[in-house]
């Protein structure tokens, strides 16, 4: 990347999208016990965000910049408070 972005969803897909990815291989390539669950788990959790995230940076952003920025003002002051 030659240019850093200032955007919060921008910064964060990156990192979900390896949770992803890494959770995913993790899940099809062990066996089935305990810790298979967990991988699913985390590996749907992070789908979600990811099409969320998505959803956002390509539809939303383009179709209305202030709801856009109404939302990740709301999803950064959640994040910043935990």
């Amino acid at each position: 990347m030659e240019r850093k972005s200032t955007d919060f969803l921008a910064q964060r897909l990156p990192g979900w999208l390896f949770v992803m990815v890494s959770s995913g291989c993790i899940f099809y390539s062990i066996l089935p016990f305990y810790p298979f669950y967990i991988m699913k788990m985390i590996m749907q959790i992070a789908m979600f965000v990811c099409i969320v995230s998505l959803f956002l940076l390509l539809v939303v952003k383009n179709i209305s910049i202030a709801k856009y920025n109404k939302i990740v003002i709301k999803i950064m002051k959640e994040y910043e408070s935990k």
